[in-house]
């Protein structure tokens, strides 16, 4: 699946979502989204992987993946 949403993050980004992905307790729902989302990342410091293999990895579908960066963008 191509991903309609190319997610770019910057370094600031990166590190607070490994943070909420690996400190504290968090819902489990919200340290999903943050490693798919550090997954996902295509900007410089990311590791591009593409949607399918995201999916896989983290165990979701990636009709959910579309729906996770479909909300960043327009929420932020």
């Amino acid at each position: 699946m191509v991903a309609r949403y190319k997610v770019t993050l910057t370094k600031e980004e990166r590190k607070e979502l490994e943070a909420i992905s690996t400190k504290g307790k968090r819902a489990a729902r919200t340290v999903l989204y943050a490693r798919a989302l550090l997954l996902l990342d295509a900007g410089e410091y990311g590791p591009k992987w593409v949607v399918d293999q995201v999916a896989e990895s983290v165990g979701t579908t990636p009709r959910s993946l579309a729906t996770i960066t479909k909300r960043l963008f327009e929420d932020g």
